[in-house]
């Protein structure tokens, strides 16, 4: 697996209900940061959890619960370093239009 710096998860999220972003590969390590932006004309909430595996987030694994994202605004979360099953989950208000882009180094 390569090693270069690499988007390796995109989304749009059109539901309001928590998804999974990106689950890292078995026997892989990620190394990033989380790229977020709100591409509407009013603000939005974000929502954005750290999970050891794949499921639904407790109350433990939230970065992000129901953030004000303002309009036209990024926002960025840096030094994301996660270990093989781990999992990034996202979830958006109603009517938002939100872009979250994962941005890093996968090494094996």
């Amino acid at each position: 697996m390569s090693n270069a710096f690499q988007r390796v998860a995109s989304d749009y999220p059109t539901v309001t209900t928590e998804e999974e972003l990106y689950e890292v590969p078995a026997s892989t390590e990620f190394q990033g940061d989380l790229h977020i932006f709100n591409q509407s004309a009013a603000a939005v909430n974000v929502s954005v959890a750290i999970l050891d595996a794949t499921g639904t987030a407790s109350n433990d694994d939230w970065l992000l619960k129901e953030y004000v994202l303002e309009a036209k605004v990024p926002q960025q979360i840096t030094g994301l370093c996660l270990g093989a099953a781990a999992a990034v989950n996202i979830q958006v208000g109603t009517g938002s239009t939100v872009s979250f882009n994962l941005w890093g180094v996968l090494t094996t």
